[in-house]
């Protein structure tokens, strides 16, 4: 986060870099065996890819265990609000 290497791009210009972008992106079939196995992998794509960033990880690799928890518990739970605001 606040690399200026990883930038991807500013809301105040048209100057998009897609490169860092998708150089940061995960693929959903390439995540570790981990997420391939958990059910929120369409929703969390193994975690933000700023946080992997901070803590130095590759694009394919998970989050810590306690970031993949919070993770199941959001995504619940904005997945069960859709459901009673449809």
């Amino acid at each position: 986060m606040n690399n200026q290497q990883d930038i991807i791009g500013n809301i105040f210009d048209d100057n998009i870099h897609f490169d860092v972008g998708f150089a940061i992106a995960p693929v959903i079939n390439e995540l570790e065996e981990k997420c391939q196995k958990c059910w929120t992998k369409h929703i969390c794509s193994g975690g933000c890819p700023s946080q992997k960033l901070s803590l130095s990880r590759l694009p394919n690799q998970s989050l810590p265990d306690v970031n993949c928890e919070i993770e199941k518990i959001s995504s619940e739970f904005y997945l069960q609000a859709y459901i009673l605001l449809k």
